[in-house]
C-alpha cells in the first residue's frame, strides 16, 4: 500500500521594488555586500510579472505543489503604484492548478500604508507584516531615513490604520519582526511591540552574519538576551504571543506533534527562492550578500522553470548542507529542533554549510530555558530526551528527488 504524499509547499521571495524609504545601517540587501540592486530595475515590470505569474503556476503543476507562500518584499515594496500592485495581485492568482493555494503576504516598513493600501490587501487577501525594533529610542537608533531621521512614528502611524482595518475584519492583524541586538532588553522591546502596540504576532530574527562575518559576537550577551527572553515570553503576566524562534523549539520539546512539525519546519527552510526585480532567480537573500556566486544565478523567471531551479547544482548544494548536520552538532542534545541553526548562519566560503551557525550560544541557551520551563510545567526530563532524540525526517529531500513528471520546453508531458 503507498504511503500516502508528503505536503509540498515553497517559499518565495518577490522583490517587487529594489529600492527603499529607509536607510536602515543593519540592512544585509544595500549595505551587505550585495550590489545587485544598482542595475536592477526600481520596481518590477509588467513583463516580469507576466513571466513570474507563468513561473509559478507551471511550478506548481509540475511539481504539484500544495500551498505557494509568496512574500512581495523590497526595498520597501509599497514604492511600487497602487495600480500596478492590484494588477500584479490579479495576475499572479491566474493559471494557477485547482490544487494549489497561493498566499500572499508584504513585508513593509509600514510608513506608506493609508486606506487605499488597506483596499488592497483586502481585495487580494493579502497579510501583513511590519519590520519595527521597539521603542523609539532603540528603533530610530538604526532604521533611519536617509536624511537620518527616525522612523518610528510614521511606522505607528501605518501600523494604527492596518490594526483597525483588521479590527473591522477588512485584513488579518499585522504580526511584526524584530531584528535582535543584543545591547537591548529584550523584556523593553516584548513590551512595547506586544503590550503598547498590540501587535497579533512577533519574530525575533537572528542577524543574517555568517563565519566570514566582521560583526563581533559576544556570547556572553547573546546568551543573557535568549535567557531573559524566554523568562519574560513564559511569565504567565506576559501576553500569550506566537513567537517563532521560541514557540516551536518548545512546541518541539513537549509534543510528538509539535516535533514533527519542527521536522518539517527545519526540512524546509531552504525552499526559500529569491526572485529578483528584473525577475532573476536565486536562493534566499539572506545568503546573497555572503557569497557572489549566489548573486549571480544566470537563472531567471523568463528561462528556467521552478523544476529545473530545485534541480539545479546550486540548489541541490543548499540542501545538501541543510540537511547534512555539521560535526559540532551531531552530538548535541537540540540538534533535531535545531538543525544547526538558520543555514545562512552556519556559512562560510570556505566550509560552505558545514560548521554550526555563529549564534550557537544564543540558540543553546534559549533551548536550555525553554527545556527548564517544560520540566517546571510537568513534562518529564526523559520524555523530552526521547522525543529530541528521534530521527528528523529530510521533508525537503522528499520534495527535490519525487518530483512528478517531466517537461519539454515548458509544456508538461
Amino acid at each position: 500500500m503507498n504511503s500516502p504524499r508528503q505536503h509540498r509547499s515553497i517559499d518565495i521571495v518577490a522583490k517587487i521594488t529594489e529600492r527603499c524609504n529607509l536607510a536602515c545601517t543593519y540592512c544585509y540587501f544595500f549595505f551587505g555586500g550585495d550590489e545587485t540592486w544598482l542595475r536592477h530595475s526600481a520596481v518590477m515590470k509588467p513583463d516580469t510579472i507576466e513571466a513570474l505569474a507563468r513561473f509559478l503556476a507551471q511550478g506548481a503543476r509540475e511539481l504539484e505543489l500544495d500551498d505557494i507562500f509568496l512574500g512581495l518584499h523590497g526595498g520597501e515594496p509599497l514604492l511600487m503604484k497602487k495600480p500596478a500592485f492590484d494588477a500584479m495581485c490579479s495576475r499572479l492568482r491566474q493559471g494557477l492548478p485547482d490544487h494549489t493555494r497561493l498566499y500572499l503576504g508584504v513585508q513593509t516598513n509600514g510608513m506608506l500604508i493609508d486606506d487605499d493600501w488597506i483596499d488592497l490587501f483586502q481585495k487580494h487577501g493579502v497579510s501583513v507584516g511590519i519590520s519595527l525594533d521597539g521603542p523609539a529610542a532603540i528603533n530610530d537608533k538604526a532604521r533611519i531615513d536617509k536624511k537620518g531621521n527616525g522612523s518610528h512614528a510614521r511606522v505607528i502611524k501605518g501600523l494604527r490604520i492596518a490594526q483597525q482595518a483588521a479590527r473591522e475584519g477588512r485584513i488579518a492583524a499585522p504580526g511584526c519582526l524584530c531584528v535582535i541586538d543584543p545591547d537591548q532588553e529584550p523584556e523593553t522591546i516584548f513590551d512595547h511591540l506586544i503590550g503598547e502596540l498590540g501587535f497579533a504576532s512577533l519574530d525575533f530574527l537572528l542577524p543574517r552574519e555568517g563565519h566570514d562575518t566582521t560583526m563581533p559576537i559576544d556570547a556572553a550577551k547573546w546568551r543573557s538576551f535568549m535567557r531573559r527572553l524566554v523568562a519574560h515570553w513564559t511569565d504567565p503576566a506576559t501576553p500569550d504571543v506566537h513567537m517563532r524562534i521560541l514557540s516551536e523549539p518548545l512546541t518541539g520539546m513537549i509534543a510528538d506533534e509539535g516535533v514533527a512539525w519542527r521536522d518539517m519546519r527545519l526540512g524546509n527552510r531552504h525552499n526559500i527562492i529569491t526572485v529578483t526585480s528584473d525577475g532573476e532567480l536565486g536562493p534566499d537573500d539572506n545568503l546573497k550578500g555572503q557569497d557572489l556566486r549566489f548573486q549571480e544565478t544566470g537563472m531567471t523567471v523568463a528561462n528556467t522553470s521552478l523544476r529545473d531551479f530545485v534541480s539545479s547544482p546550486l540548489w541541490k548544494e543548499i540542501v545538501r548542507g541543510a540537511d547534512t548536520i555539521p560535526a559540532r552538532c551531531a552530538n548535541c542534545d537540540w540538534q533535531r529542533i535545531c538543525g544547526g541553526g538558520e543555514i545562512f548562519n552556519r556559512y562560510g566560503r570556505a566550509s560552505g554549510f558545514n560548521r554550526e551557525s555563529v549564534f550557537c550560544d544564543a540558540l543553546d541557551e534559549a533551548y536550555l530555558a525553554l527545556a527548564q520551563y517544560a520540566v517546571d510545567h510537568g513534562i518529564p526530563t526523559s520524555e523530552i530526551a526521547t522525543r529530541l532524540s528521534g530521527v528528523r525526517t529530510h521533508w525537503a529531500r522528499d520534495f527535490m528527488d519525487h518530483a512528478p513528471a517531466a517537461v519539454t520546453n515548458g509544456t508538461p508531458t
